[in-house]
């Protein structure tokens, strides 16, 4: 099953999306801490489906506006693209 990475910045920027098969959500949580760093947050997606978050990031959870919509094919949030 592949699941899709995204990195997210302070700002709230998703980097372009890593691909990675994973048999289960469960192991796709696991890469995710894996490729976390020391700061950061990494989205963890399924096609459309949001499985999950990784990280520590105040301005990531303090963003109300925050969507869990899918991101596009650039990385940014539909709901956000103009």
């Amino acid at each position: 099953m592949s699941h899709r990475f995204y990195v997210v910045s302070s700002d709230g920027y998703r980097s372009p999306s890593k691909d990675v098969e994973c048999p289960t959500d469960f192991d796709a949580m696991v890469h995710a801490r894996q490729m976390l760093g020391f700061d950061g947050v990494i989205e963890v997606w399924q096609d459309a489906r949001f499985v999950g978050v990784v990280g520590l990031s105040p301005n990531y959870w303090s963003n109300a506006d925050r969507s869990i919509d899918p991101p596009s094919e650039d990385g940014q949030s539909l709901s956000t693209v103009g």
